[in-house]
């Protein structure tokens, strides 16, 4: 979870994401939230997750790393800021969080001028473990 917790949030064109000045919890932040303290072991099928750009993916089968370039949460800022708070809150309460799986999909174009869809990519759970 702590790479995930890494993606940089710029090409997310929204601005209610609550790491941002001025900016609070809604009632989609508060159902995550829930979903994280309540039913952990379930969040894979009850969120749809987060969405990434991305320039490139660099798979590295051997050393069972995956490098994702120029990439930015396009959809799903408000459960990575969940995460960061569920993880923050269990820590002050002096706990580790349990782990989970959680749906991460990665939208790829090497070209940034290009108007084609960008080709789509999920990245399934062999692969997050390590982010977990």
């Amino acid at each position: 979870m702590s790479e995930l917790l890494k993606l940089d949030t710029t090409g997310n064109l929204r601005d209610y994401i609550p790491g941002h000045p001025g900016r609070s919890r809604n009632s989609a932040h508060r159902a995550i939230g829930h979903t994280l303290h309540e039913k952990s072991d379930r969040f894979f099928q009850l969120s749809s997750g987060i969405t990434v750009s991305a320039t490139d993916i660099e798979i590295d089968d051997k050393k069972k790393k995956v490098t994702v370039v120029n990439e930015s949460i396009i959809n799903g800022a408000q459960t990575q800021g969940e995460f960061e708070f569920y993880i923050k809150e269990l820590k002050e309460q002096g706990e580790e969080p349990e782990k989970f799986h959680a749906r991460v999909e990665f939208m790829v174009d090497s070209d940034k001028n290009s108007s084609l869809m960008p080709q789509l990519l999920a990245i399934h759970l062999p692969m997050l473990r390590s982010c977990l």
